[in-house]
């Protein structure tokens, strides 16, 4: 089991960002398109409240599927929660195993993302369409992900506490008949 701690900022444009990370000589790994899908338990089921069950198709120089758990969120300016991830083989019959378990798909949708590393952090450059451009960075620890913010001259904007999932589904049940989105 793997313990996450990350930031999330919301920022107008990845441009100085970008520069930052070239001035700081961060390297870059990868850049991928994500799609996340989240499920739920069905009615009568363990509620996943507080934690998620997601299933993650993304492409990039190594294409992959992940099925993943996060447990239960703590919050400082950082998010820190417990991960267990899994690479799986084929995310449509892993979403029919789900399903028949008595989950159901509750939100889909697609980002894409690019990857830098620097100073033993993960700097994820993310863009979701009708929501934003984001920037995570995910470190060992709270003071490293701090030191990685002031050297990009990220360490001022407010930090998002908001999942993806959470932000993706309030846009779509404001803006579609249904809050359920599915590419």
């Amino acid at each position: 089991m793997h313990h996450e701690i990350e930031v999330k900022l919301k920022v107008n444009s990845h441009r100085p960002v970008l520069t930052s990370l070239c001035q700081c000589r961060a390297k870059f790994i990868d850049e991928y398109v994500q799609i996340d899908s989240y499920f739920d338990a069905g009615r009568g089921k363990k509620s996943l409240k507080n934690c998620a069950l997601r299933i993650r198709q993304q492409s990039g120089k190594k294409p992959v599927n992940l099925l993943t758990y996060k447990g239960p969120a703590t919050w400082t300016r950082t998010k820190s929660r417990s991960e267990i991830e899994l690479q799986i083989e084929d995310a449509a019959k892993m979403t029919a195993i789900l399903e028949a378990l008595g989950f159901h798909k509750a939100v889909s949708y697609k980002k894409k993302r690019d990857v830098w590393e620097l100073d033993n952090c993960e700097i994820a450059i993310d863009r979701l369409p009708h929501i934003g451009n984001f920037v995570e960075i995910e470190g060992p620890d709270e003071d490293t992900i701090a030191a990685v913010e002031r050297k990009l001259g990220l360490d001022k904007i407010p930090a998002v506490k908001k999942s993806y999932r959470c932000l993706v589904t309030e846009y779509y049940a404001k803006h579609l008949p249904s809050p359920k989105f599915k590419i």
